[in-house]
């Protein structure tokens, strides 16, 4: 479910960057491409904005702004793996702290934005490319103990079928990213 969130995520906020709307109208529109693409793939997952995750995004941003975190370098590493100081300021920036942080699992991901393009055709190609792009950046910030395999690793059976999402855009090393903040709460 890890994997498919961040796969229906790609997909979905590719097609946020060529709406070119704000993030919290645009999150809504993602919704709906998100639950599409869990159809298409068969994945038992849906999908809801939530406004206070927009809000997570946006703190999850400006963190990464204040913060020696560069989503260049993290580019760079190949693994996509956060050092536990930047997985701690991001797990503060979007309240994955405490009772949230056992309650429910947070993954952040980023696209760089590239816009111009005029013809659909076009905006599709750069969706789907963006969209690999977008699979690859998604990193998982915390794992609530109750959600754990006896490896430590996630047990998709002990995770909720809906996830929550939220986005927000940022500036760093004069370009502009998409952040998106996923939230998926461990069964009762």
């Amino acid at each position: 479910k890890v994997l498919a969130i961040a796969m229906a995520s790609a997909l979905a906020l590719t097609l946020l960057v060529g709406c070119g709307k704000d993030a919290g109208k645009t999150t809504f529109t993602v919704v709906d491409y998100l639950n599409d693409a869990a159809k298409m793939y068969s994945i038992d997952l849906s999908f809801k904005a939530d406004t206070s995750l927009d809000s997570a995004a946006k703190n999850a941003a400006a963190a990464i702004e204040k913060t020696p975190i560069s989503l260049k370098e993290i580019d760079n590493r190949r693994n996509q793996d956060l050092t536990a100081a930047e997985k701690k300021i991001l797990c503060e920036a979007v309240g994955a702290t405490g009772a949230n942080a056992e309650k429910y699992l947070y993954a952040i991901s980023y696209s760089i934005v590239t816009s111009g393009f005029t013809t659909d055709a076009a905006k599709d190609m750069y969706a789907l490319g963006q969209a690999q792009d977008l699979l690859s950046n998604n990193m998982t910030l915390n794992i609530p103990d109750a959600a754990k395999d006896e490896d430590g690793n996630i047990d998709e059976k002990k995770m909720e079928t809906t996830a929550y999402v939220g986005t927000a855009t940022m500036e760093q090393d004069g370009k502009t990213y998409i952040i998106a903040v996923l939230r998926s709460a461990v069964k009762a």
